[in-house]
């Protein structure tokens, strides 16, 4: 048992031990009869080898004693309970083979035995012994999982990371079980009742009675005229069975989960909003909006972070199972060059190689970069002519007839020959790159391979009858070879699947689970009698393709519903019934109990019964195992396919430091070249603007000089003198132009500044570390116009900007580096200027470099951005000295003028509390959120926001039938916008510019997106009032549209807002590729199945017709109602036969397949799509739309969110953080989240008196652990009460009003106890911690509001009782529930593992303020434009009623219903209709 071959020949016997019991079903014996001996067989000699080894090593190890003794492995005791499992199912098949044997009938007949099938009728609910032996699985895979940690460390990994599953998954029930709780008081048993006829007999409904499609109600107006609104209740004759809803706690707890899986929840939001009267519809919207965004986008995307997180500490743990270090063979060996398409990689030489028999010319020519050009445009021609075909689903395209025989005609021969012409033409490279690089130069090559596979196959279909076959798949896989031609797009692909073990495990993992779920689902509930075509779980294929839809949560809750209905009836009424007789049962059917002697009424009603409850047990434990396994599929393994993708994204220890050393120099770069709009200055001559001073008497003549120098020159000397005088302390003079030039024209002014003008450009070039550029021996030889020269030019670069020392003496920059000064080229300068020998200066050089150590690096990046700052400064200088036009807003407005002073001040306005404190601000701003809010943006901007905001929710009230040109309130909030957003544009024209100017109005696409909305807005006020009639299509409609695009001028007016878009769109460069590495898998199986199934989709509507030719004339056809369990037949109506395609998908041209696909690659629509070619083709064909979905979904769509998250971790810079900053960052956010607890002290019971004494033990009371304990219990029952809905008299029947009343007062009383209670708490707290000492807490303070609303709600409840208010009393009992809701929060802070959880939920919420702005007013846009688009469109299957474009916000909800992909394809078919479907309107 432990050499390798006997391990293998083990393993072996397990996958063996699988097929047999995946094929052990009694239809897989009925279809294929020989199944059940072999299957028998099978069984009993891998239990007899498994016994055998299980014997071998109890003798080898011992069964019990010693540390290594048989049951003391973990994988022992597994193996036993598979043998055991495996001896039960060979038992249980030794009972159906007897029965087998009994027909006596030849082999080939023993599917029709009796025996057999009344055994399996009566007993096959046994099979259900045999569900865990697929778990045998694990065995044939868990030698591959090796690692070389001590069991101790794997203990240890395996109990943290199941602690934190076990904790997220706690977390999530709770949110599960408060949205619970709320359906259950806001909907209580309204899903019950529904519209029916005014004839109908309320006792016994029939399918007849109900509305077409059925509706729920609240009384009988809310119904149609000819209808009435009654309850239909769950009663013997099962008239519902009502297995979603909120009558209770379970029943809205299931519910929840199944809304929660974003599969249905749309459609129980409808029957509640119809169930409801109008002024409380608003509480099921509120509801399911909340749910969707707290429980689905906020908290299981928290599960989700938490598993991703678990599997990156496991993968560091485990990195030797990923990763096996391999000795380096071909370092030592030469490599060389090579071309491969475009790109020159580095390859090994192969000395062994041999040549290939092609001249060299010719295999130069195969190396060429214009072979492999010429060949990709071969590829990409042979993809545009596979797209080209296309097909009629009349069938006559392929020459097709009713019976759908297949073969080529005369309309698809010429392309098949162009097809036949490309294959012969990739047949020749392939043979010309074997008789150029040889045999085994070639296959050593991976592409080569793959090229060489695709000509095999696709040679084949050369053969006549093979072209439309499957072979076709290969053909379409050229396109694959596309991705060749782009170097950048090869080196993303393999990044991302070149990891392939990890990948290619998952995989692996997720097949496995698959086949292991399929054929534990198989025996579960192979027993049950199904319906349908393929039944629910009759063989193993069966089972694996619902299982799969399980897997992608399509359709999950139907066939959850459909097995627990029919597990019902089986174990109700078809399964075996003892030895009663027929009229025994006909008795049970009609309800009679009672028989003439008596004897047996009692045994055949407690049957009855036993069977009733086991029937509702056996369904409950359906939903719980679908549910688990939904739970597994759509949160751990997509989790764990989006955490191996980050992981393949994630860059190395090494290369993340190297990363982040690039990164500081990325940032210290900045950009040195102006704009384009500013260096159109360039190309015009300088023109400076000059002045001409007056002489004094005896004064030499002044020249003209620029305007620019005489104002630095005399700003310079006035400051000079002014510093001079101060320091002299003598009387200061008046500022002011005289003074200036008074000094300016005095010699002894003139020789000051020009010595403070040197100092001053010494001390910059000391600080910018440039003192290597300036030699101070030359000042001396210089003339004075040249070193004013050099001195201007160097000043310009720091003009506007902070010096470093200036920056270095600021409170709020004191000790950064980022404004640290070179102490080394600092010591240098001093020791030259004053005369200190060289090796002086050296040593004290080398003495700053040493104490500088880490920082030299940083202190040079800070050089060279504070370099690269002031050449964009001094360039923006020079233009503005150079062109009197540089930075004049309109060319007309100057630079000084006052009127652009006064726009700049209220364009620039904003609050600052602190004065420019920066300190004072930050201590200001932590206490003060709201200051922090009101400081976010300008003055103006605020206004702007305000104004924007009315004007966005006035066009939200606009109709199909009011509009800004028919009512005056929204034509007046539209002047009121105009009016503002052009006195806005006005003041920052005036001040910035317009687009030539550097901070000018049009300088990014924010601008250029506020001008789109002006001028938009312009035409609307101009031209749009005045139009009464808009036609679909015209030029008034579209100008409409673009007028839904106001919302986002609020993206340009919040920065934050700004920032979320730019960190988004700057990983476009990934972004892109996927999407393209998409849209290649998506066109490559488009291909195809316009290849395969073009023009084979066609059938008839009245499915008894099998020709085009009978597809005439009318039928009658079922219209469906609903999916009560009621009497009666459906109505019928008579509609005319068509021949045609499905409604919202076929394949007869490459759009509509590309179309089909990218809904299936959204995992909508997918099985109808499968079922449909399935019926209409063939059953194999499900592995097409299997195949794709399976990589398009795990593979496709999660690497599209990995790379999003990856980009925005990158752009955020936690993408780049080693392991040890990550831990670091984690610990200082977990540091954060923590709250200290504030307990005071005891009272000091030596010290004090009486009082203090009975505090002390109030204290020591309340701090015990028991007293916590019996709170919580209290607080457990105290939520429990809402168990069941508490009294709403809208929807109870009059006739049990008093049932209700009473149930609500027995709810109540025990909840006004358990407000005494929590009073109780509060009250002994206060006494035994003292107020100020209680209050300190934050959980005591929340724990005292909710007290104190309980005590409100008393008062409440007292005072309707004693006014008999049926108003009052209904909003006092809906305000008791909503205390004990927030009772339940609670919990949370009692857990210390909740509460971290609850926070991190918080701040995530707080966090993703702007990110959930963003998304409301994109889904506001769409809305905006989906009601001037759809707002008229004719409804359908997915436009209704209730889901459709007449407003605003109902077109708001519809598409929050898209976004969660929810039927989101039927709604755009339904938007797509066109005539002959509906008629077009004068008027849209």
């Amino acid at each position: 048992v432990h050499r390798p071959a006997g391990k293998l020949f083990l393993r072996s016997a397990a996958l063996a031990s699988l097929l047999s019991v995946a094929a052990n079903t009694p239809r897989s014996f009925m279809l294929m009869p020989p199944l059940a001996y072999v299957t028998f067989g099978v069984d009993l000699a891998v239990a007899l080898l498994f016994t055998a080894e299980i014997v071998t090593r109890m003798k080898l190890r011992g069964v019990w004693r010693g540390p290594e003794a048989y049951f003391r492995h973990g994988w022992c005791r597994f193996d036993f309970s598979m043998t055991l499992f495996l001896w039960l199912s060979i038992g249980l098949q030794s009972f159906e083979l007897r029965q087998l044997l009994l027909c006596l009938k030849p082999l080939s007949e023993l599917g029709d035995c009796p025996t057999a099938t009344a055994y399996w009728r009566d007993w096959g609910w046994l099979s259900v012994l045999r569900s865990p032996r697929p778990l045998v699985l694990v065995r044939v895979f868990r030698a591959f999982i090796q690692h070389r940690l001590p069991r101790t460390r794997v203990s240890a990994i395996v109990q943290r990371s199941g602690k934190q599953v076990f904790n997220v998954t706690i977390f999530l029930a709770f949110f599960m079980a408060l949205f619970g709780i709320l359906g259950v008081q806001c909907f209580g048993e309204s899903l019950k009742m529904h519209c029916v006829l005014k004839t109908a007999d309320t006792k016994n409904v029939t399918i007849q009675d109900l509305a077409i499609p059925d509706t729920r109600c609240f009384d009988n107006t809310s119904c149609p005229v000819n209808m009435m609104c009654i309850r239909i209740i769950n009663d013997k004759d099962k008239k519902e069975m009502h297995y979603n809803g909120f009558d209770n706690f379970h029943v809205s707890f299931f519910t929840v989960y199944q809304a929660a899986s974003k599969e249905g929840w749309v459609y129980i939001m409808y029957n509640t909003l119809d169930s409801l009267p109008t002024r409380h519809r608003w509480k099921s919207v509120a509801y399911f909006v909340g749910l969707i965004f707290f429980l689905v986008w906020l908290v299981k995307n928290v599960f989700i972070a938490v598993l991703i997180e678990t599997f990156a500490e496991i993968r560091v743990q485990f990195k030797q199972m990923w990763t096996r270090p391999q000795s380096d063979s071909g370092s030592d060996g030469s490599r060389m060059l090579q071309v491969d398409g475009q790109a020159w990689r580095l390859v090994a030489v192969d000395d062994s190689q041999p040549r290939g028999w092609a001249p060299a010319p010719l295999v130069r020519l195969a190396r060429s970069t214009g072979f492999s050009v010429i060949v990709m445009l071969l590829v990409l021609a042979n993809s545009f002519v596979a797209a080209g075909v296309h097909f009629n689903h009349d069938r006559q395209a392929r020459g097709e007839e009713g019976s759908g025989s297949e073969g080529p005609s005369g309309s698809v021969f010429p392309f098949q020959a162009v097809e036949n012409m490309f294959t012969v033409l990739f047949d020749i490279e392939a043979v010309f790159k074997i008789l150029c690089f040889g045999w085994r130069g070639y296959w050593s090559q991976s592409l080569h391979k793959f090229e060489l596979c695709l000509c095999i196959f696709t040679s084949l279909r050369l053969v006549p009858g093979l072209f439309w076959t499957h072979l076709a798949y290969f053909q379409v896989l050229r396109v694959v070879r596309l991705i060749k031609a782009s170097p950048m797009l090869e080196d993303f692909c393999f990044k991302i699947f070149g990891p392939v073990k990890k990948l290619g495990t998952l995989v692996v993992f997720t097949i496995s689970l698959l086949v292991i779920t399929s054929t534990i689902s198989l025996q579960l509930f192979c027993f049950i009698p199904s319906t349908g075509e393929y039944g629910m779980f009759t063989t193993f294929p069966v089972s694996l393709l619902r299982s799969f839809e399980v897997f992608t949560s399509e359709n999950w809750v139907v066939q959850m519903l459909d097995t627990m209905n029919s597990m019902h009836d089986f174990i109700e009424n078809t399964a075996h019934m003892g030895d009663f007789n027929d009229t025994e049962l006909a008795l049970l059917d009609a309800g009679i109990w009672k028989t003439n002697n008596g004897t047996m009424s009692d045994d055949f009603y407690i049957e009855r019964q036993l069977r009733a409850v086991l029937a509702h047990l056996a369904a409950m434990l359906t939903a719980a195992y679908y549910c688990t396994v939904h739970f597994f599929f759509e949160l751990i393994v997509l989790s764990l396919f989006i955490a191996v993708i980050l992981d393949n994204l994630e860059l190395g220890e090494d290369v993340k430091k190297l990363k982040q050393r690039k990164m500081r120099e990325i940032s210290a770069e900045t950009q040195q070249k102006l704009p384009l709009r500013l260096r159109v200055f360039e190309k015009f001559p300088n023109r400076p603007q000059m002045i001409s001073l007056g002489r004094l008497i005896g004064d030499f003549l002044l020249p003209r000089i620029r305007d620019s120098f005489m104002r630095q020159f005399a700003d310079d000397a006035a400051a000079a003198v002014d510093m001079d005088t101060t320091d002299d302390r003598a009387e200061p003079q008046a500022d002011g132009p005289p003074a200036k030039l008074h000094n300016l024209l005095n010699n002894e002014g003139k020789l000051m500044a020009v010595n403070f003008l040197l100092e001053e450009n010494s001390r910059i070039r000391l600080e910018s570390g440039c003192l290597d550029r300036l030699e101070l021996g030359d000042i001396a030889h210089r003339s004075l116009l040249g070193v004013q020269h050099q001195i201007r030019q160097h000043d310009r670069r720091s003009r506007g900007r902070p010096l470093l020392s200036e920056l270095a003496s600021k409170p709020g920059h004191a000790g950064k580096p980022s404004v640290s000064v070179d102490s080394a080229s600092l010591g240098q300068a001093t020791a030259g200027q004053n005369g200190v020998s060289g090796t002086a200066a050296t040593f004290q050089l080398t003495s700053a470099r040493r104490n500088a150590g880490q920082d030299q690096d940083m202190r040079r990046l800070q050089q060279k951005a504070l370099q690269a700052e002031r050449l964009r400064t001094q360039q923006e200088a020079e233009l503005r000295e150079n062109h009197p036009f540089f930075d004049k807003p309109l060319f007309a407005v100057g630079r000084e003028s006052r009127l652009r002073d006064l726009c700049k001040r209220l364009v620039d306005a904003r609050y600052d509390p602190s004065g420019g404190n920066e300190t004072e601000l930050k201590s200001l701003l932590r206490d003060k959120g709201a200051l922090r809010l009101l400081g976010l943006v300008t003055y103006l901007d605020w206004v702007m926001i305000a104004v924007t905001v009315l004007s966005i929710t006035c066009m939200t009230f606009e109709t199909l039938n009011e509009r800004v040109m028919n009512t005056a309130w929204l034509r007046a909030a539209e002047y009121i916008f105009f009016v503002a957003m052009t006195t806005e544009l006005t003041l920052k024209v005036v001040a910035n510019g317009f687009f030539f100017t550097p901070m000018a109005l049009v300088r990014d696409f924010d601008g250029v997106l506020d001008l789109f909305i002006y001028a938009t807005s312009l035409l609307y006020m101009c031209y749009m009032l005045h139009v009464k009639t808009v036609r679909p299509g015209s030029i008034e409609q579209w100008l409409m549209v673009f007028r839904c695009l106001r919302p986002l001028r609020i993206f340009s007016l919040v920065p934050q807002l700004r920032r979320v878009v730019y960190e988004l769109v700057r990983g476009f460069r990934e972004i892109f590729m996927v999407s393209v590495l998409l849209f290649v898998f998506i066109f490559i199986f488009a291909i195809y199945g316009v290849h395969l199934f073009g023009g084979r989709l066609g059938i008839c509507n009245d499915r008894s017709k099998t020709t085009k030719e009978e597809c005439v004339g009318t039928f009658e056809r079922e219209v469906f109602v609903t999916r009560l369990r009621l009497e009666g037949q459906p109505p019928r109506i008579l509609v005319p036969r068509v021949w045609a395609n499905p409604r919202n998908f076929n394949f007869d041209t490459i759009g509509g397949a590309l179309l089909a696909l990218f809904e299936v690659l959204s995992l909508e629509g997918w099985v109808d799509v499968r079922d449909i070619l399935m019926s209409r083709v063939h059953p194999s064909h499900a592995d097409y739309i299997h195949l794709f979905v399976f990589i398009g979904c795990l593979i496709g769509l999660t690497l599209f969110v990995g790379v999003v998250v990856a980009n925005y971790s990158e752009n955020k810079g936690t993408a780049l953080l080693t392991v040890d900053q990550r831990r670091w960052l984690d610990l200082k956010g977990r540091i954060k989240l923590t709250q200290p607890l504030r307990i005071p002290p005891r009272p000091n019971v030596l010290r004090g008196g009486k009082w203090d004494r009975a505090r002390a033990r109030v204290y020591d009371v309340v701090q015990s652990a028991r007293f916590k304990r019996f709170y919580t219990v209290v607080v457990i029952l105290n939520c429990f009460l809402l168990y069941l809905p508490w009294l709403d008299d809208l929807m109870v029947d009059k006739q049990t009003n008093y049932t209700k009343y009473s149930v609500s007062q027995v709810l109540a009383m025990c909840a006004v106890t358990c407000t005494l209670l929590f009073v109780a708490e509060v009250c002994m707290k206060c006494i035994g911690l003292t107020f100020s000492g209680y209050w300190q807490s934050w959980r005591n303070r929340f724990d005292a509001s909710v007290t104190v609303a309980g005590v409100l709600w008393l008062v409440l409840l007292v005072t309707s009782l004693g006014r008999q208010d049926a108003q009052l009393r209904s909003f006092a009992e809906d305000f008791g529930w909503f205390v004990v809701v927030f009772r339940l929060f609670t919990l949370a802070g009692k857990h210390p593992t909740l509460k971290m959880l609850m926070l991190t939920v918080l701040m995530s919420t707080f966090k993703s303020f702007f990110i959930i702005l963003g998304m409301f007013l994109l889904l506001l846009v769409y809305a905006l434009s989906g009601v001037i688009l759809f707002g008229n469109v004719k409804h359908g299957g997915g436009l209704n009623r209730q889901a459709n474009f007449s407003h605003c916000w109902r077109a708001t909800l519809l598409l929050l219903r898209i976004v969660t992909g929810e039927d989101w394809n039927k709604i755009m078919h339904d938007c797509m209709v066109a005539p002959p479907f509906c008629k077009t309107s004068t008027k849209f």
